[in-house]
């Protein structure tokens, strides 16, 4: 499955995303990126976050949405759900 973003919505987004991209130049053919261990309902959900500010996510698909934004280092999310769970 193939996603489109922009770069600097990754890298402000996620610490991963910020260090893979440090040193490589912009370029108007854009980068491929490969991830491998997040499906792409995660990616999909993560990217939802990262242009959106929200996200909602299934009980049921929460944990693995949690390790996949915990592996890409996605900020803000950890204290989302801290918030949604223990108002």
């Amino acid at each position: 499955v193939t996603f489109k973003a922009h770069r600097l919505i990754l890298a402000a987004c996620s610490k991963h995303f910020q260090e893979l991209f440090e040193g490589i130049p912009p370029s108007p053919i854009g980068l491929i990126v490969i991830l491998d261990g997040t499906s792409a309902q995660n990616m999909a959900s993560l990217l939802e976050f990262m242009y959106r500010g929200e996200v909602h996510v299934s009980q049921e698909c929460l944990s693995a949405f949690l390790k996949a934004a915990e592996c890409l280092q996605v900020r803000n999310i950890p204290i989302i759900v801290e918030t949604m769970i223990f108002p």
